[in-house]
């Protein structure tokens, strides 16, 4: 019988740990796509601010990986 607890409790904790890894997982994710579309929304800023400040010389947009209109 006390093996059978035992057994149950190592059972028990096994499921707590996965759930916890798993909300930990989860949350992790979110913050990365938050971080992603944050960094999204900086480089778009970026490149309309580089290709205003650099209108004049698109070889310097080129630099940078913009695309450059021919």
């Amino acid at each position: 019988m006390e093996e059978g607890q035992a057994k149950v409790a190592a059972l028990v904790a096994a499921v707590q740990r996965q759930s916890k890894e798993s909300t930990q997982a989860e949350n992790a994710a979110k913050a990365r796509d938050a971080a992603i579309d944050e960094l999204d929304d900086w480089v778009e800023d970026f490149i309309k601010i580089a290709r205003l400040a650099l209108a004049d010389n698109p070889q310097l947009l080129e630099a940078l990986g913009v695309a450059v209109r021919s």
